[in-house]
């Protein structure tokens, strides 16, 4: 889905999220293909928001700050996060 998210958005202007639930940010995987597109849409990264399900609890807040840093430091530009679940957001 970010795949086919990111081609979509990647001609046109619209700003558009991504939603990502604690198993993905726990998939290398999934991290690492999200990562490659920014490389390949570098453009798009400006118009890109990630959310954090709200249906599911952040278990590993450790994991969550890594994955914000990482994301943040690829794309050299401060990502709007959007977090729509527990009270352990003000941990990060």
């Amino acid at each position: 889905m970010i795949s086919k998210s990111i081609a979509c958005f990647a001609d046109k202007p619209y700003r558009f999220s991504i939603n990502f639930s604690m198993s993905d940010l726990e998939d290398d995987e999934i991290i690492n293909t999200l990562i490659g597109h920014f490389t390949a849409y570098p453009e798009i990264v400006m118009r890109m928001d990630i959310e954090l399900l709200e249906s599911e609890m952040l278990t590993d807040m450790n994991k969550v700050k890594n994955f914000i840093a990482e994301l943040n430091c690829q794309v050299k530009y401060c990502m709007p996060f959007n977090f729509f679940t527990t009270d352990k957001v003000n941990d990060l």
